[in-house]
C-alpha cells in the first residue's frame, strides 16, 4: 500500500527488561522440563547444547514441545496455578525456543542449517516458514478450541492489528472481486487512513 502506516508491532522481539528477563528464565526452565520428560527419543535427556543439525531442524522438536506445553498446568505459586497455559504463554516459549534454535544454526551454518532458519522469519515464503507459521496458527486454534468445551473465558488481551493483518484483509477482499468486497476494502482503507485523511484513498493500492 503507498498510503504511510504505523510500525508494525514487533513480535517476539527480545529485550533486556527486568520482565523478558523474569520470562526468558521461565521459557528457559520449560523447555528443560520438557527435554527431562518428553517420551521423543531424539530428544529425551539430551542437552540444549549438545544438539547437533538433526535435533535443532527436526519439526517433531517443536510440535511436541507445543504439546508438551498444552498438556502442562501452571504449578502452584503463581498466578491462576492448576490452570492450563493459554497459547500466548506458549507461543511466547515456543518462540524462545526458535531463537535457541536460530543462534544454533548460525554457528552450524551449513545449506540445510540455513535454509531451516528462515522458519523463523514471518515474511518468508520458504517451506520451513509456511510450517511455523501453521504450527503457531494450529496451536491458537487447539487453545481456542479447549476454552470452549470448558467453558472458561479466554484471555481477554489482544494485540493490534498491523500492516501484515490489514494487507491480507484487503487482499481476501480484492480476490473475492464483488461490489460488497470493493466497498468493505474500500472502507477499511478509510480507517487506517485515519480521521481526515480518507480522502488520499487514491493513493492507496497493491
Amino acid at each position: 500500500m503507498a498510503a504511510a502506516q504505523p510500525p508494525a508491532p514487533r513480535m517476539g522481539s527480545e529485550g533486556d527488561s527486568k520482565a523478558w528477563r523474569d520470562n526468558k528464565k521461565s521459557a528457559g526452565a520449560m523447555l528443560e522440563a520438557f527435554l527431562r520428560d518428553t517420551t521423543h527419543e531424539l530428544f529425551r535427556g539430551k542437552d540444549f547444547a549438545a544438539f547437533t543439525e538433526q535435533e535443532w531442524t527436526h519439526t517433531d522438536l517443536y510440535a511436541c514441545f507445543v504439546q508438551y506445553m498444552f498438556d502442562m498446568k501452571i504449578p502452584e505459586g503463581r498466578s491462576n496455578a492448576g490452570d492450563p497455559y493459554q497459547a500466548g504463554t506458549i507461543i511466547n516459549y515456543l518462540q524462545i525456543l526458535a531463537g535457541k534454535a536460530e543462534t544454533a544454526l548460525t554457528q552450524i551454518d551449513t545449506p540445510t542449517a540455513k535454509l531451516f532458519m528462515t522458519f523463523k522469519d514471518p515474511n518468508s515464503k520458504t517451506d520451513e516458514a509456511r510450517w511455523f507459521k501453521g504450527l503457531k496458527t494450529q496451536t491458537l486454534r487447539q487453545c481456542f478450541q479447549r476454552e470452549m468445551k470448558a467453558g472458561t473465558a479466554g484471555s481477554s488481551k489482544t494485540k493490534p492489528l498491523g500492516l501484515s493483518n490489514v494487507t491480507a484483509i484487503l487482499k481476501a477482499y480484492h480476490l473475492a472481486g464483488t461490489k460488497e468486497a470493493t466497498m468493505r476494502a474500500r472502507s477499511i482503507c478509510g480507517l487506517w487512513q485515519g480521521a481526515g485523511r480518507a480522502s488520499e484513498l487514491k493513493y492507496v493500492r497493491f
